[in-house]
């Protein structure tokens, strides 16, 4: 373990060391340093070379190297990190990927340092970059195993798993006129950040837009922030989904396959239905316990199932629970933090699909379906989360010369309901005075007026 920030005025290593010790239940020796002015960096790379295992592998065996990261480059295209496990990469070779069986020959070789430093080779157990000539990043798969072109090999490199997105959202620009500046915008950042992908949508409110998958809900920040910072688009973001499961009748009535399902637009008409899946993670958080109490009661908020409870001291506690991962996505960062008062740990890692009664809420204006503004949430909590979108929506839609119905539907049942008031003229207010019959006349006038509209 690294210790960092000991330059601070209220550091308190030894505390740290020993909490530390407690989670890790393996009392090694804790090195101290301060990223900020240097102390005990040259200690810390020092046990990094004594310490930390040689890398295994083979210079005499034939070509394998495994492909971690990439990003593109407008004069030189596709720069791929990779780690070398056996034999050597040089400028010259023809190399293959695994994933793909593409051929490209080398033009580059070098290390990271971190700027790109040329280099003759890169040999067994380093890591480096290669620039093949690769125009197109998605050629490029993270995980794949290179090598060469004449010496193929069995089976690719184990152990590296595949990151596939677990957010989606929907992005569409505010003007319709920047849906060109917008696709171009996303196909820039996906070639340097291909973790996310894109694919076109059309809503009828919003008009035409994308669809995008993105790691988590901080991904899905980054992204948005960058596209209205660097490319000046200021964009409407529909409420994040999961990745449900869905099966639904066939036509002969039976029932059919499992469909993935991220946008709930295409969920199949209600009466269909016939089983829902939700993502559900394992999460562990730890804190300390005075906030148990707090963290409990969001946790069966979130429709959380108790794993175990540890007391790694007599202060602090790890909880393990079950969550589905809809439920975290949203708020619950917000919340954690403010029953601890910022002093949880959280993490969590994908467990497993479990069939949920999750149900579709339609939002209507004035009759009229708005599928941007549909969600889908546990029928537990229909109720609350319809009235609450529903009242949002009635403080933000300004008042029209009509009255707008906004509803919430489950099912083809009205669940929710507000209602956004007319304008009105005041018809009486040349009337200083005369008979109340002559102000009654007024009045119907325009309410019949308004019910005309």
């Amino acid at each position: 373990p690294v210790i960092n920030k000991i330059d601070l005025e209220h550091a308190n290593p030894d505390a740290t060391e020993e909490q530390i010790w407690e989670v890790l239940k393996n009392p090694t020796d804790s090195s101290r340093i301060s990223a900020k002015d240097g102390r005990g960096a040259r200690e810390v790379l020092e046990r990094v070379i004594k310490e930390v295992p040689s890398p295994t592998g083979s210079p005499d065996k034939p070509l394998k190297a495994l492909v971690f990261d990439s990003f593109y480059d407008v004069y030189k295209g596709v720069v791929i990190y990779t780690r070398v496990v056996d034999g050597a990469i040089s400028a010259g070779k023809y190399i293959t990927f695994h994933s793909k069986g593409t051929s490209y020959k080398v033009e580059e070789v070098g290390y990271l340092t971190p700027k790109l430093i040329k280099a003759d080779s890169i040999k067994t157990g380093e890591v480096g970059y290669i620039i093949a000539g690769i125009r197109d990043i998605h050629e490029i798969k993270m995980g794949d195993t290179i090598f060469e072109k004449n010496s193929p090999i069995d089976a690719p490199l184990p152990g590296y798993k595949e990151v596939n997105p677990v957010v989606f959202a929907g992005f569409y620009p505010v003007n319709t006129t920047d849906y060109t500046a917008l696709k171009t915008a996303i196909e820039k950042l996906n070639l340097t950040d291909s973790s996310f992908n894109f694919q076109g949508e059309t809503s009828k409110a919003l008009g035409f837009g994308f669809r995008l998958g993105f790691m988590g809900l901080l991904h899905l920040d980054i992204i948005r922030e960058r596209i209205e910072r660097e490319f000046n688009i200021p964009l409407i973001a529909t409420n994040p989904n999961v990745i449900y499961k869905v099966q639904a009748k066939d036509k002969q009535g039976l029932k059919g396959k499992y469909v993935e399902v991220t946008n709930p637009a295409d969920f199949p008409h209600y009466g269909d239905v016939m089983d829902i899946m939700e993502p559900y993670v394992m999460a562990n958080i730890i804190a300390p316990l005075p906030y148990m109490e707090g963290i409990m009661n969001l946790l069966k908020e979130k429709r959380g199932e108790h794993v175990k409870i540890e007391y790694i001291s007599t202060t602090r506690v790890i909880v393990e629970y079950l969550l589905p991962l809809s439920e975290i996505i949203l708020d619950f960062y917000d919340k954690l933090k403010s029953v601890s008062r910022g002093y949880a740990s959280f993490d969590y890692e994908p467990y497993e699909y479990r069939s949920s009664d999750m149900v579709k809420i339609e939002i209507l204006l004035h009759s009229e379906s708005v599928d941007a503004l549909s969600f889908i949430t546990h029928r537990t909590r229909a109720l609350h989360n319809s009235r609450q979108i529903c009242e949002k929506l009635k403080a933000l839609i300004p008042k029209h010369m009509f009255e707008i119905a906004v509803q919430a539907q489950v099912g083809g049942k009205i669940i929710a309901r507000e209602t956004i008031g007319a304008m009105r003229k005041d018809v009486l207010a040349k009337c200083y005075g005369g008979d109340i019959t002559r102000k009654r006349k007024l009045l119907e006038a325009q309410k019949e007026g308004k019910r005309k509209m």
